[in-house]
């Protein structure tokens, strides 16, 4: 029965297309299991939700098993992800949290990313400077400045995630956000805008005047 379920589907996406496929019918295929797929949709609401790792306590999976979903979705996130091109202009905070939103929103931990810009405001490079925990992240002035003085960045942004889906700041956040401004001013390498994502939303220390550059 599983191999002519699959020959089945597999037949469906040559003839018709993968959009003709359920979620469940194209993770069948994938895995090579109509019963694992059917499992995994009857344990979790949406895929996503495998990103959190639980699926690693799921009885009937095998580590190779385990580590073939758990690909198969990054690779998702991935590929659903929009990074900004080197020369992509930046107009407003919703550039940048269209952008980075769908990267963060599923991490399990504060990642915080710098954006170099050009004196026209557009991008030159991005840089993970530091990954964190639950709630917090230790980013430290030299390491976010480092990489813009060597690419002669005319300015900076800065961008990290709340892992809650609360992206109202925090007192650190207010402070790191100072302390940034106050070495790109010694540097010459102001900070356009100070971004937080969480969930659907964000915050920009920008937009509520919060940048002292």
């Amino acid at each position: 029965m599983q191999n002519s379920e699959l020959e089945e589907r597999r037949v469906r996406i040559l003839m018709h297309g993968a959009q003709e496929l359920s979620d469940v019918d194209l993770l069948a295929v994938v895995l090579g299991s109509a019963g694992l797929a059917r499992a995994l949709a009857r344990t979790y609401v949406t895929w996503w939700e495998l990103a959190a790792g639980e699926i690693r306590a799921t009885p009937r999976f095998s580590p190779a098993r385990t580590a073939q979903v758990l690909a198969l979705v990054e690779l998702s996130r991935r590929i659903g992800v929009r990074p900004l091109q080197r020369g992509a202009s930046l107009g407003c905070s919703e550039d940048v949290a269209t952008a980075y939103g769908q990267r963060l929103r599923h991490q399990s931990q504060e990642v915080f990313i710098v954006v170099a810009l050009d004196a026209r405001n557009r991008v030159i490079s991005e840089h993970e400077i530091a990954r964190g925990t639950l709630t917090s992240v230790g980013v430290h002035p030299r390491d976010v400045f480092r990489p813009l003085i060597r690419q002669s960045a005319a300015s900076m942004i800065g961008i990290h995630n709340h892992p809650s889906g609360d992206p109202s700041p925090s007192s650190d956040d207010h402070s790191l956000c100072e302390r940034l401004c106050r070495a790109g001013r010694l540097l010459g390498i102001p900070v356009l805008d100070f971004i937080i994502v969480g969930g659907d939303d964000h915050v920009s220390f920008a937009d509520r005047a919060w940048v002292t550059s």
